[in-house]
């Protein structure tokens, strides 16, 4: 107890420095020891420690339940994005279906329910198909095509960005472009370009598209998706330009194709649709040379498209897109490319 009495003696806490010379606490006798030490009621340390331990467990409580609606989350996340990639996959395999048994002009670009065996709506989806043939081929295109093709875009050198192409798809040992966007890596093609206002590639004029200069990308606001250089080019189809869905500027990318014939063909087409290639040589200043020098390079009949499917749940503004290049050149029509988003 003499110890005790010399810390009485002590004033103020500077004085607990002798503590120091205590190897542990287990020297002190008891609890009760500290508390008559700082004058405190010894059965305060009962209160204190039950205190604590329920500070502990809140603590613990709380981080727990966090971690549990976090947990939640990420698993109804996970159940919606299943659910869209289901809805986006039916309206992919329909369209291949229908391309498969050529009735691809049944796809209209709406939405379409999807039922549960209950008749219960799931979602929706929505399906576009776009003609590959109807596009100029960047792995069959010849110098001069690529650019009478670039000479319709300003911000493009068309002489330099052809032999660019032309020099890129020499240097691979396939000797062409795995997919479309491979051209961003030649010189001086940039995103802009290509894109235009469709950033994000989905083939729909989202809000953000058409709304100025609010926010990215840069468009004028006129109530249409402008596609860029992509609209224009594909690596995926069979060669041939297909005359029945071409626009006017790939038309005019051809050999001997004026803006006159290019406008011909376009107003024939209108009417109904070219059966055969041969039909050309009736127009006004077709004549034989010029079919001769034309012929190689266009068909009447596609067997590459471009699928974009998009699922979108009832219940909520989440969406997801399928992007499949279906090729039906050999049946059945078999998915070439295929991307999610």
């Amino acid at each position: 107890m003499e110890s005790l009495k010399s810390l009485k003696s002590l004033k103020s806490l500077k004085s607990l420095k002798s503590l120091k010379s205590l190897k542990s606490l287990k020297s002190l006798r008891s609890w009760g020891v500290i508390f008559k030490l700082f004058k405190l009621p010894e059965n305060g340390v009962a209160l204190i420690i039950t205190l604590w331990v329920l500070l502990i467990l809140s603590v613990m409580a709380l981080e727990s339940t966090h971690l549990m609606r976090i947990e939640i989350k990420r698993l109804t996340l996970s159940q919606e994005q299943n659910r869209l990639f289901h809805l986006a996959k039916a309206g992919t395999v329909k369209a291949v279906a229908l391309i498969d048994e050529g009735r691809e002009e049944a796809l209209e670009d709406k939405e379409s329910l999807l039922e549960d065996s209950n008749n219960n709506i799931i979602g929706r989806y929505r399906v576009k198909v776009v003609d590959e043939a109807g596009k100029l081929n960047i792995n069959t295109a010849t110098y001069e095509m690529l650019e009478r093709l670039f000479e319709n875009i300003p911000e493009m050198n068309a002489k330099s960005v052809a032999q660019a192409v032309i020099n890129y798809r020499g240097s691979k040992e396939s000797k062409s472009f795995d997919t479309t966007k491979e051209v961003l890596l030649v010189k001086g093609m940039t995103a802009s370009i290509f894109y235009k206002e469709d950033t994000n590639d989905n083939n729909r004029l989202d809000p953000w598209e058409d709304d100025g200069e609010r926010s990215l990308p840069d468009d004028n606001k006129d109530g249409k998706l402008d596609l860029g250089l992509k609209a224009l080019i594909t690596a995926f189809s069979q060669g041939k330009v297909n005359i029945n869905s071409a626009s006017a500027e790939v038309l005019q990318s051809l050999p001997m194709v004026t803006s006159e014939i290019a406008r011909t063909i376009m107003e024939q087409r209108r009417s109904r649709p070219f059966a055969s290639i041969e039909e050309l040589k009736s127009f006004s200043g077709m004549s034989d040379e010029i079919f001769e020098k034309l012929s190689p390079f266009i068909t009447v009949r596609s067997d590459t498209f471009r699928v974009d499917s998009t699922g979108r749940l009832n219940d909520s503004n989440m969406q997801k897109q399928i992007l499949a290049i279906v090729d039906r050149s050999s049946p059945p029509a078999k998915i070439k490319y295929w991307r999610e988003f």
